[in-house]
C-alpha cells in the first residue's frame, strides 16, 4: 500500500543543487512501511513538515518525489537521438524528447541540464564500452584532450557531412586533420577534403549491457 502527501505550493526553502525556490506543489510517495520512521521523525509535528524537508533534501528517506510541475529534484536532459547532421546548438532548441534522472543519478553520471544525451549508431566503439543504442551523456564542448570520446561533425566543402561518435587522439605532424579512433585503437579513416570539428565530449553512457 502506498501513501500519498501533497505539500502547499510555496513552501519555505528552496530546491537542493540548483538553489531554484520551492514553490510548486509536491507529491511525495511513500509505503506503510515507511510511515512509522517517517511519524517518528516527525517529531509529533504534522507530517508534511517532514515531507517539506524531504523535497528541500534537508533529510534522507526512502519516500518518493513526485511533482506536479518542474521537477526539483531531477534533471531533464534533451536527447536528441542519433547524432545529428546538423548545427547541434539548433537541433536542440528543436527537440521535444528529454530523459529525466533522479539527482542521484544524475550524480553519478555528472550530468547537467546542458548536456545532451545523443543515440549511439553501430558498434565501432564497442571496445571503448559504447554500443549500438546505447545513450551518450555529453557535454558540449570543442575543445577535446586526447583519449576523450567525442561528438564530431565531419565538414566537406562547408556543409555537415555526418557526425560520429569517435576516441579523439588530437592532431600529430603536420597533418591538419586530427586523429579519431575507433573503440579498437584504429585510425578511423577520413576524406581528405574533410575539416573535423568537436562539438561534444562524452561524459558517461547510459543503456543495455
Amino acid at each position: 500500500m502506498f501513501h500519498l502527501t501533497t505539500m502547499p505550493a510555496k513552501a519555505p526553502g528552496r530546491a537542493p543543487i540548483y538553489g531554484k525556490p520551492l514553490t510548486e506543489s509536491v507529491k511525495v510517495l511513500f509505503t506503510e512501511d515507511h510511515l512509522p520512521l517517517l511519524e517518528k521523525r516527525a517529531g509529533g509535528k504534522d507530517i508534511s513538515t517532514w515531507m517539506r524537508r524531504i523535497a528541500l533534501g534537508e533529510e534522507e528517506t526512502p519516500a518518493v518525489i513526485i511533482n506536479d510541475g518542474p521537477a526539483l529534484n531531477t534533471v531533464r536532459v534533451p536527447d536528441i537521438g542519433i547524432a545529428p547532421c546538423g548545427p547541434l546548438t539548433e537541433v536542440i532548441a528543436q527537440t521535444s524528447s528529454f530523459i529525466t534522472l533522479s539527482r542521484d543519478v544524475a550524480k553519478v553520471m555528472r550530468a547537467g541540464e546542458d548536456d545532451v544525451f545523443v543515440t549511439a549508431r553501430g558498434d565501432s566503439m564497442k571496445g571503448e564500452g559504447i554500443k549500438d543504442g546505447q545513450l551518450v551523456l555529453m557535454e558540449l564542448s570543442n575543445r577535446p584532450a586526447r583519449n576523450d570520446i567525442v561528438l564530431v561533425h565531419i565538414i566537406r566543402d562547408g556543409e555537415i557531412y555526418e557526425s560520429q561518435i569517435k576516441k579523439w587522439d588530437g592532431f600529430r605532424g603536420s597533418n591538419a586533420q586530427p586523429t579519431l579512433l575507433d573503440g579498437d585503437g584504429k585510425p578511423v579513416k577520413l576524406p581528405g577534403d574533410a575539416k573535423i570539428e568537436c562539438i561534444a565530449i562524452a561524459k558517461s553512457v547510459m543503456g543495455r549491457l
